[in-house]
């Protein structure tokens, strides 16, 4: 027989599994919304400026542009085809293209991420407006 105490711990660990899940779904959702999303990065050096645009569509896949002069030209050298999935797990760690990031900010604009491996810190910004993607 349960005793109240076994009652609460039983309802505590389901609000605790059941707030895990819905978090994976939540940050999938801003990830990707409905369909597909696109966001920017900016990997800035010393001696360069680059951008790129990445997509996050609902199926899992994630493709990589780069972004230069408000064009878009998609890169297609990924080493195999399982480079080309993402996921986001309950505990907030997106995994895309051979990295897996710690989520720590997310927003409708933004996303704040840290590498697991380098432990740098990036963002990636919601892309705006014409994405003018290239077919060449």
């Amino acid at each position: 027989m349960m005793t109240k105490l076994n009652i609460i711990k039983v309802l505590i660990l389901s609000t605790i599994f059941l707030s895990a899940c819905d978090k994976s779904n939540d940050l999938k959702d801003k990830i990707c919304g409905n369909s597909i999303k696109y966001w920017d990065y900016n990997m800035m050096s010393r001696d360069q400026n680059v951008w790129f645009t990445f997509s996050f569509d609902k199926t899992g896949h994630v493709k990589k542009y780069s972004f230069y002069k408000n064009k878009r030209w998609l890169f297609e050298d990924y080493p195999r085809e399982t480079s080309v999935r993402w996921t986001v797990s309950k505990d907030s760690i997106l995994t895309f293209l051979e990295s897996k990031n710690k989520i720590v900010n997310i927003s409708d604009n933004f996303i704040k991420l840290i590498d697991l491996r380098t432990n740098e810190e990036y963002i990636l910004y919601k892309a705006k407006g014409n994405l003018n993607i290239q077919s060449e």
